[in-house]
């Protein structure tokens, strides 16, 4: 979704605001005016590669959100209601987010070698770890093993890889 969320609304001529308008039907100003059109995935609406929330509410209020983040107070993603929407920034959206419980976390994290990302294995973490035990410094060992510092001292401080002796 990110790669639609920050592009400019561009201005819209009569006829354009009109198909717009089609897409989606207002029954109240108060209930959700969901999206007809194309979606994403996430059911989000779209306009012209445009989230239409997004393009809506511009119009609507003849304002430009192209650095903001546009959070539904509804929470539900096809409607395209400006007065379900509000401006906020992406620490906003983020916290309102796991405000309503859809921060998507795994159940279990992929620990040491199982973790597709990981740059060490079990055997340079206990070498890591002999050598900062012999007087090594963290950010010779980081430059050694190509790490951040802050990864060594999570290692040497058994913040991470808490399975290797």
């Amino acid at each position: 979704m990110s790669e639609y969320k920050f592009r400019p609304v561009p201005d819209y001529t009569p006829q354009q605001i009109e198909r717009i308008s089609s897409l989606y039907n207002v029954s109240s100003p108060d209930e959700c005016w969901e999206w007809q059109g194309h979606r994403t995935p996430d059911g989000y609406g779209l306009y012209n590669a445009l989230l239409a929330h997004r393009v809506v509410y511009s119009i609507r209020w003849g304002v430009n959100i192209s650095n903001k983040c546009l959070l539904h107070r509804c929470d539900n993603p096809p409607c395209v209601n400006p007065g379900h929407c509000f401006v906020g920034t992406l620490a906003d959206n983020n916290k309102d987010r796991q405000h309503k419980g859809r921060t998507v976390m795994p159940k279990v994290r992929a620990r040491g070698n199982k973790n597709g990302r990981a740059k060490l294995d079990d055997k340079k973490v206990a070498d890591i770890r002999r050598r900062h035990a012999q007087g090594e410094t963290q950010r010779g060992l980081a430059r050694v093993y190509g790490v951040s510092a802050m990864s060594i001292w999570a290692i040497v401080h058994n913040h991470y890889w808490h399975h290797v002796i």
